[in-house]
């Protein structure tokens, strides 16, 4: 876990929280059980919380899951996004630039596939994932060139 909250502070989240729970097994559906994901929205709502991330990879079928129950406005991320997301921050060549975007491209590239699936299905899929998640909030970010 401290792993990434270093990783989320590198990104310029200011990490404000964290939300653990020990299973046996990992919850197909959300990665981490509902009463749990409950608790992560109540805090979300209380504290306004902006980014969720998730210690473990997530599937598709539970990043969606998870988006509609804490809400639209509300980004999640998994580890695997948020290297992602600081190797774009940091990219400073053209190249480097097209690289990570394919990376990203890679990484979600089934994702559409499995939307189309969440609104047209209500079945359940098996996923990875896995028990931990940790609320952020961004840090105030000031870039003179912007």
């Amino acid at each position: 876990m401290n792993e990434v909250n270093d990783i989320a502070k590198a990104a310029d989240y200011n990490v404000v929280g964290q939300v653990t729970q020990h299973r046996e097994a990992v919850d197909p559906s959300y990665c981490i059980g509902e009463g749990k994901l409950d608790e992560v929205k109540r805090i979300v709502e209380k504290d306004s919380i902006e980014v969720v991330i998730f210690t473990r990879q997530l599937s598709a079928g539970q990043m969606f899951r998870i988006k509609k129950k804490l809400g639209d406005r509300i980004r999640v991320l998994d580890r695997n996004l948020l290297i992602l997301e600081i190797f774009e921050k940091r990219s400073a060549t053209k190249e480097a630039m097209l690289q990570v975007a394919l990376a990203r491209l890679r990484y979600t590239f089934s994702w559409g596939r499995e939307s189309v699936r969440m609104r047209g299905i209500a079945s359940e899929q098996m996923g990875r994932g896995g028990p931990a998640s940790i609320l952020t909030k961004p840090m105030n970010r000031s870039r003179a060139n912007e």
